[in-house]
């Protein structure tokens, strides 16, 4: 199949059990491995541009999580904050033996990434973060409604019954709207939104919206700022959501990080230039390597 336009979730998904319920996730490709972390209501097919790119060389790991587009539901007892996700990216991680990886995160995935590389540093040798909650922006305040909606399995699934049949509504500025400079296909996007009319779905996601917190984002900051690692932030500066200074704050305080501008990319920089991700992956792996070389000699 072809990532960059195929949008079915066709993509022959593989499944693990965790220690609380089943995982799907895209494997592609050969290599060096590189776990890709999706953002609230979107699945795998978010880095359908960018899998294609890194596994002509990489082995390529998409984990579907449970963040509202997820098509296996939890265990009705389990928890589903943004710390059991960040457990379940680790889980799969050591479950795959895949050995520390490179890590990247966009939006909402961005935010998981860091309590990933935070409190299970053992799976994470390298960062790369694309716009994402950061600090004291999670969610960001245009999204608050999240908290509220999110909270009322209800509600999620009439929200997800208007998406479902409002194309305005699906690509309006509090949705999808203003996420990428190029409209994301509608029959994606619609797509995205389906899971939630499963009750199950919902359970689980009204669980996860009622448990955001920017508690989890400033203390994985703050580990991040003591314990360093490669760090790679590359931001769309064009994104009315994650401002630059985010990024920013995060190059300060993390030692070493290096912080790549794209002026014409939006929140999700893997819709809008995926070539940069892939760049990015392999110029932290090289400069970790080229500094792991002089270590050594």
């Amino acid at each position: 199949m072809t990532h960059d336009t195929n949008t079915s979730l066709d993509q022959n998904l593989n499944r693990v059990r965790l220690s609380d319920g089943e995982l799907e996730y895209l494997d592609e490709g050969s290599g060096p491995a590189v776990v890709l972390v999706h953002p609230f209501l979107t699945d795998t097919r978010h880095y359908r541009k960018l899998v294609p790119l890194l596994s002509q060389n990489h082995r390529v790991i998409v984990p579907l999580l449970q963040l509202g587009a997820h098509r296996v539901p939890l265990p009705e007892s389990s928890t589903n904050t943004p710390l059991d996700l960040a457990r379940r990216v680790a889980e799969l991680i050591r479950e795959l033996r895949l050995g520390p990886v490179t890590l990247l995160g966009n939006d909402s995935g961005g935010a998981i990434s860091q309590m990933v590389a935070a409190h299970h540093r053992d799976v994470v040798a390298r960062l790369v973060l694309a716009n994402c909650d950061a600090y004291e922006v999670f969610p960001p305040k245009e999204f608050a409604y999240l908290g509220v909606v999110g909270r009322s399995q209800a509600l999620l699934r009439l929200t997800s019954w208007l998406l479902q049949r409002s194309k305005a509504l699906r690509h309006g500025p509090l949705t999808f709207g203003r996420l990428s400079q190029d409209r994301i296909p509608d029959a994606l996007v619609k797509s995205y939104c389906e899971p939630l009319s499963d009750p199950k779905i919902a359970r689980d996601t009204a669980k996860l919206c009622g448990a955001f917190s920017p508690r989890q984002t400033l203390e994985a900051a703050r580990i991040l700022a003591a314990k360093p690692l490669p760090l790679r932030l590359v931001w769309g500066t064009a994104d009315p959501f994650f401002s630059v200074q985010l990024a920013e704050r995060l190059q300060r305080d993390v030692q070493g990080a290096v912080l790549v501008r794209l002026p014409q990319a939006m929140a999700f920089v893997p819709e809008d230039d995926p070539q940069a991700l892939a760049d990015a992956v392999r110029a932290i792996e090289a400069t970790d390597a080229a500094q792991a070389a002089c270590t050594t000699n």
